[in-house]
């Protein structure tokens, strides 16, 4: 469109583009008025006037307004026209409508801004690859500035942990003009891993030919933590029920403690566990589990028998009844290695407690550093209280069997549990073709001592009786009180 004006600033003249740019249908209908009137914003058509005045020249964006008084964005180049003289004689300017281009850049913008602002990362490369663009959302989450990733491809981010055959299908999968999506392990520029959930769609030109691909990236680092933990803690208490089965099926210590060590292992892996039992001052070893033997001679695990004053760890625990870990025993003070587990670099202990004393201790081992963590010493206490169950558990039924098969008052086996072990012998006899000898002992006139002294010193008769008889056997002969002051032996 063309317009002039004189220098008062009312058109003089307008060619058919400017009617039709405008909305109206003769030129009548606009020569004669201020060329203001024809803008939205009359003062800063105004302001374009006296700039034209000034200068002689003036380029720029204004918002026009119609005949209908709707609106449109026009570029206008407008200049000051003078005579032979060098006198003003009037102003012409041309205009050009740029209403579709004002809205395609500013959808272009707010695209641009989505994609600066995106809560993903977003990652454009060429058909080989390499990264031509990478939002800040990419910057913050790698590590990597845009300067260093530019002209570069996305292996910087391989994290080593995914086989080739995940990047093979990948380029196989863009390359044919289809999107992948998947997971992916990467590390960022400082070593540390993330998880990725990402999304590469190709891009294709008006010719359908392949320019592009776009990568959209979501940081689900934290969702797959979650995820862990929470299947971590199903391994866990998937262990725990089967640990508390075996505690209620069996009253065997040694098989009870062999499913509590292969349990720990499900959800804490290690070279080796062991359960040590506490007497005093001594710790024993009692069961262990090593996965070294193959590359370690048999005593990886260290000496069977302590004592805690050597194990200052040991003896602090016993104290404290609190776990001890040590991710590294190089790197630690408080470690002292015993004789045999010198190859040890990651070590947690926990105390087995029975009855608020601490009574045994579970060992897990490493030979890597910095392998557990706090996580791992939590899960290993509860494992150490099922421990303590089975512990108490053999306790209990070593006493109760004791009280069946033993004489209350001497100590001697007593009669029901004489004639069992009798039967045993006597086969055993017959199968050797040994011989065995049965010897019945009383006390002459035991009666009398009761009726004269009373029967606690008839209990204090029988239980010496029965001790100088013990001791005047040998230990595989078997002695039992038959009954009232009647005692059997087999020999």
């Amino acid at each position: 469109a063309i317009a002039m004006s004189d220098l008062q600033g009312r058109l003089i003249y307008v060619n058919d583009a400017f009617l039709k740019m405008w909305g109206f249908d003769h030129v009548s209908d606009v020569l004669g008025r201020p060329v203001n009137s024809f803008w939205e914003r009359t003062e800063q058509a105004n302001r374009v006037a006296e700039i034209l005045s000034e200068k002689g020249n003036w380029i720029g964006e204004l918002t026009a307004k119609r005949r209908d008084a709707s609106q449109f964005e026009a570029q206008v180049s407008a200049h000051l026209v003078t005579g032979s003289d060098g006198q003003p004689v009037c102003m012409m300017a041309s205009f050009l409508d740029i209403t579709e281009q004002k809205r395609a850049e500013f959808e272009l913008r707010k695209l641009s801004q989505a994609v600066e602002q995106s809560a993903n990362a977003i990652v454009i490369t060429d058909i080989e690859g390499n990264i031509e663009y990478a939002n800040p959302k990419f910057v913050e989450v790698s590590g990597y500035s845009l300067s260093e990733v530019i002209g570069k491809t996305p292996r910087i981010l391989r994290s080593g942990e995914h086989g080739l055959e995940l990047y093979r299908n990948l380029w196989q999968t863009i390359k044919a003009g289809q999107v992948w999506k998947g997971e992916v392990h990467n590390r960022r520029k400082d070593g540390t891993l993330y998880w990725e959930d990402s999304t590469i769609t190709p891009v294709f030109d008006s010719e359908h030919k392949l320019v592009n691909f776009i990568a959209i990236k979501e940081d689900i680092t934290t969702r797959k933590e979650l995820e862990d933990a929470e299947r971590d803690q199903r391994k866990l208490a998937e262990a725990l029920r089967d640990t508390s089965t075996a505690l209620n099926s069996t009253l065997n210590l040694d098989e009870v403690l062999d499913r509590v060590l292969e349990n720990i292992e499900k959800v804490t892996p290690f070279d080796a566990a062991m359960v040590l039992m506490i007497k005093g001052h001594a710790v024993q070893k009692i069961r262990q589990s090593n996965n070294l033997e193959k590359a370690i001679h048999s005593g990886v695990t260290g000496n069977t028998q302590a004592n805690l004053i050597n194990v200052p760890i040991l003896q602090e625990m016993r104290e404290t009844r609190q776990p001890c870990l040590i991710p590294d025993t190089q790197g630690d003070p408080r470690w002292r290695a015993v004789p045999g587990m010198g190859w040890i670099r990651s070590f947690i202990s926990a105390p087995v407690m029975i009855r608020g004393q601490v009574v045994g201790i579970l060992n897990v081992l490493s030979g890597t550093p910095g392998f557990f963590t706090q996580a791992h010493a939590e899960r290993l206490l509860a494992f150490a209280s099922q421990v303590a169950v089975a512990m108490e558990n053999a306790q209990l039924f070593e006493r109760v069997h004791h009280l069946s098969v033993t004489d209350s008052l001497t100590e001697l086996m007593n009669r029901r549990h004489f004639f069992e072990v009798s039967k045993i012998e006597l086969e055993r006899t017959h199968r050797y073709h040994r011989t065995l000898s049965v010897m019945m002992i009383d006390i002459d006139h035991f009666k009398t001592i009761n009726d004269t002294h009373g029967h606690a010193t008839g209990d204090l008769a029988l239980r010496e009786v029965a001790g100088r008889i013990k001791h005047s056997v040998r230990a595989v002969d078997v002695v039992a009180r038959y009954g009232g002051e009647e005692f059997i032996v087999l020999m």
